[in-house]
């Protein structure tokens, strides 16, 4: 299976197990066997690639330039729930945890007014987490580059997957090692 065919079945799963979790209470066996298959298949992936970037825009997840293909309702609905509040993206890391999976379960599952009541996603994830949660950039003109045109402004806070990329790497701790896909 290519890697693009595992993201869209590590999507299916992800939405399984945020579902699971929403009907069901945390160590219910449907919702358990659901977190540890999504994070069974996330461990495999990263350990070919670390950061692993799902990003959300336009309504569908992103991995890379491509959107996910196949699976509607699952990439659809996570998008859906990344926008409504506010993120732009999920970068995994290598060493991601049963844990840290719950917290982002635990995240989508929250109104969007009270998760960001809560603080969004700097405050529900620890500091050195696996995982990390992209805000949207605010659209702000004091914080877009001087000397540039409206539209290079516009992408470069448009949330996309690009600038996801980039935020992702540029943040990462120096001892990671990137692969670029």
């Amino acid at each position: 299976m290519s890697t693009h065919d595992s993201l869209t079945t590590l999507a299916e799963l992800l939405y399984r197990a945020l579902k699971a979790q929403s009907h069901y209470a945390q160590d219910h066996p449907q919702a358990v066997q659901s977190v540890e298959a999504a994070l069974g298949l996330l461990r495999e992936l990263l350990a070919r690639q670390s950061p692993l970037v799902l990003a959300a825009r336009e309504g569908r997840l992103w991995a890379g330039d491509r959107p996910l293909e196949g699976a509607p309702n699952a990439s659809t609905g996570l998008a859906r729930e990344l926008e409504a509040r506010g993120l732009a993206a999920v970068v995994f890391h290598t060493g991601l945890d049963t844990d840290e999976l719950q917290l982002l379960l635990f995240a989508l599952q929250l109104r969007p007014e009270r998760f960001l009541e809560m603080g969004g996603a700097t405050a529900l994830l620890p500091e050195g987490s696996n995982l990390r949660l992209m805000d949207v950039p605010p659209e702000d003109e004091e914080e877009m580059p001087a000397n540039s045109s409206r539209d290079a402004r516009r992408f470069a806070y448009s949330g996309g997957v690009a600038q996801a990329v980039v935020n992702a790497i540029r943040d990462m701790q120096p001892d990671r090692e990137v692969k670029v896909a």
